[in-house]
């Protein structure tokens, strides 16, 4: 059976139905007190009202930066349709990618990773790993580095 994970469209029936119990939601205790008492909650700055927020809150300050260049982009028609965490990605048994941004761009679905200055060894590896393993996406690496956006293509 696969494994689902929950969004936030997943779990706004538990704020709304009278009668849920804490027993009735197997979701953590701050969504669960939520649903005991049937009101909407806000967790950090997720709002679970709006699928969009609760992505937009998992965001560092690096990734908000690169996420209003994209949205600029899409405002003219450079790209179509950004989306944040849109996709994960199985390389391995027990090894998993989740590109920060999905748009498309001329045609073709490109996956965004975005960095600041310093670069994990894992990271670097695992995106590498997804563009060899899935050729159909293009992959880009958007680094923040001495005050600027170095984009880098990941060949495959």
């Amino acid at each position: 059976m696969p494994i689902k994970t929950l969004d936030a469209r997943d779990v706004r029936h538990l704020f709304n139905e009278p009668g849920k119990t804490p027993r009735d939601c197997p979701t953590p205790s701050p969504v669960r007190a939520a649903c005991a008492s049937a009101t909407p909650v806000t967790i950090g700055a997720m709002n679970f009202e709006d699928g969009e927020s609760a992505a937009l809150a998992r965001l560092n300050k690096t990734e908000r930066r690169y996420y209003e260049i994209l949205k600029a982009r899409e405002r003219r028609n450079e790209v179509v349709k950004v989306r944040v965490f849109p996709i994960t990605l199985r390389l391995a048994d027990n090894t998993r990618y989740t590109p920060d941004f999905s748009a498309v761009v001329k045609g073709r679905f490109v996956f965004f990773e975005i960095k600041g200055a310093f670069i994990r060894e894992d990271g670097w590896l695992k995106l590498k790993m997804a563009a060899a393993e899935y050729p159909e996406f293009d992959f880009v690496m958007a680094q923040w580095a001495k005050g600027e956006w170095i984009e880098t293509e990941v060949k495959k």
